[in-house]
């Protein structure tokens, strides 16, 4: 566009509307600056989109929404978190695994198995003594022994160099399919060749106070004092097999996994609560300033 120089024309009176356009007279044009229209109405143009910027594009004063909540709001969310968690874990567990056993219920029929095996008689049999257990006081640990105790063991009856066994029948009944597999136990008999002794300090530990630092603060040293000490003696069990046996292991497939349903439930359950625990605990230090 063409500069105007001669009519003396602003851009404060094109813009106002109140511009008198009637040219002047040649002094008064010699001393109005040039000014370009279309440097105006670029201006103009800038000025308005400026006002008119929606508010969703102006820079926010801050990102963060926890930037807006109190500190007492932001713990008051922590601590309801917490606790929402905690109760929420609880919650999902229980509901995972009473749905969980609703369904197999639902689902499978109880059904019974009744297997029988042998096992070898066992019973109770003193193998020797051992020294008592005590406590001596002292720094050197003075007091000496407290008498002597049996060491009973369980041992398998012996006939002939050989274990004496015994028949076991047994009935599992549960929901769903028996599923049964076999343990191999070893029969061992025990003897004892001696005893150890393991002694333990019993330590009081105290502090003495020894001045203050360059700062003021208070500075103290750590002692430690010993009182006794416990005196335990263990006996040295030997063990020689002498045989073998067999026992079932019955489990009742149902298709559901009740241990992996519950540990999902919890997880579940303690994110929810979490998120619920935290809002709540926010919105309660919010109306209580507590």
């Amino acid at each position: 566009m063409n500069g105007i120089s001669s009519s003396g024309l602003t851009a404060g009176s094109i813009l106002s509307g109140m511009t008198d356009v009637r040219p002047k007279t040649d002094a008064g044009a010699s001393q109005a600056p040039s000014v370009s229209t279309e440097d105006v109405l670029v201006k103009s143009e800038k000025e308005d989109v400026a006002f008119k910027r929606p508010s969703f594009l102006k820079t926010s004063e801050s990102k963060n929404p926890f930037k807006k909540m109190s500190e007492n709001e932001i713990h008051g969310m922590k601590v309801g978190a917490g606790i929402g968690a905690a109760v929420g874990g609880i919650a999902g567990g229980i509901t995972a695994y009473n749905m969980s056993w609703n369904e197999i219920k639902a689902t499978n029929e109880v059904n019974s198995v009744t297997l029988d095996w042998q096992e070898p008689v066992m019973r109770p049999e003193n193998l020797g003594k051992i020294p008592s257990n005590y406590y001596s006081y002292g720094y050197y640990g003075f007091g000496g022994s407290h008498g002597m105790k049996d060491v009973i063991r369980d041992n398998p009856v012996m006939e002939n160099g050989k274990p004496v066994m015994q028949g076991v029948e047994k009935t599992f009944s549960d929901y769903g399919e028996p599923v049964v597999t076999w343990k191999d136990n070893s029969i061992n008999q025990k003897t004892m060749t001696g005893f150890h002794e393991t002694t333990t300090p019993d330590v009081t530990t105290y502090q003495v106070y020894e001045g203050t630092d360059s700062e003021g603060h208070a500075i103290y040293s750590t002692h430690e004092e010993i009182n006794g000490y416990w005196h335990n003696f263990h006996p040295d069990i030997h063990t020689t097999k002498v045989g073998s046996y067999q026992t079932p292991v019955v489990k009742f497939e149902t298709g559901v996994n009740v241990g992996l349903n519950t540990a999902l439930g919890v997880l579940a359950g303690a994110g929810i609560g979490a998120v619920a625990g935290g809002l709540a605990g926010a919105a309660i230090s919010h109306v209580t300033g507590k």
